[in-house]
C-alpha cells in the first residue's frame, strides 16, 4: 500500500490532470464533469492529508475532519500547528480550504449556507444565499503549496 503522502500527491496530480483536460474541452457538460471530478479529487486529497497528519501524530484511528483531529489531540493534551492552520483556513470563508469544502458540499447537494441579515430598522429579516465561486486551479496551487510547507515543517521536527 502506498504511503499517505504519496496518496495525497496522487490525488493532487489527478486534480491537476482533470483541470488540464477541462481547459481543452468545449462542451459545457464535459467541462462541468471534469470540474466536479477535480473537486472530488481535491477533497480526497484533503481527507488523505488529515490521515497523514494523524499518522504523523502517531494516532491510529481514522479522522474525518480537522476539528475531530484537534479534539483527539486535545484529549491527549497535545496540539499540532498544521491542524490549527487547517482550522483557521476552514473558518476563513474566502480561503482555498473553505471554498473547497463548500464546493464539495454543493456537489453532494447539501444545503447552501445562508446568512440572515436584518434591515436597519430590524422590522424584518431576509435570507441571502452565500455561494462561493470555486476557482479549482487556484485551490490546487494553494493546496499543493500548503502541503509542501507543512511537510517541510514536519521534517524540521
Amino acid at each position: 500500500m502506498a504511503s499517505l503522502a504519496s496518496q495525497v500527491n496522487q490525488q493532487l496530480y489527478h486534480a491537476d490532470l482533470l483541470l488540464q483536460l477541462q481547459q481543452q474541452q468545449t462542451a459545457v457538460a464535459v467541462q462541468q464533469a471534469l470540474d466536479n471530478a477535480a473537486v472530488n479529487a481535491l477533497y480526497a486529497a484533503y481527507r488523505l492529508f488529515l490521515l497523514e497528519l494523524a499518522d504523523s501524530c502517531k494516532l491510529r484511528q481514522p479522522v474525518q475532519s480537522s476539528r475531530q483531529l484537534q479534539d483527539i489531540l486535545q484529549q491527549e493534551q497535545r496540539s499540532h500547528a498544521s491542524v490549527e492552520m487547517l482550522l483557521r483556513l476552514e473558518a476563513d470563508g474566502s480561503s482555498w480550504l473553505a471554498t473547497l469544502l463548500q464546493a464539495h458540499r454543493s456537489l453532494l447537494g447539501e444545503q447552501k449556507k445562508t446568512a440572515v441579515t436584518s434591515a436597519p430598522d430590524a422590522s424584518h429579516i431576509g435570507v441571502t444565499d452565500i455561494t462561493c465561486a470555486f476557482d479549482a486551479p487556484a485551490c490546487l496551487a494553494l493546496f499543493k503549496q500548503f502541503v509542501a510547507d507543512q511537510r517541510a515543517f514536519l521534517q524540521e521536527w
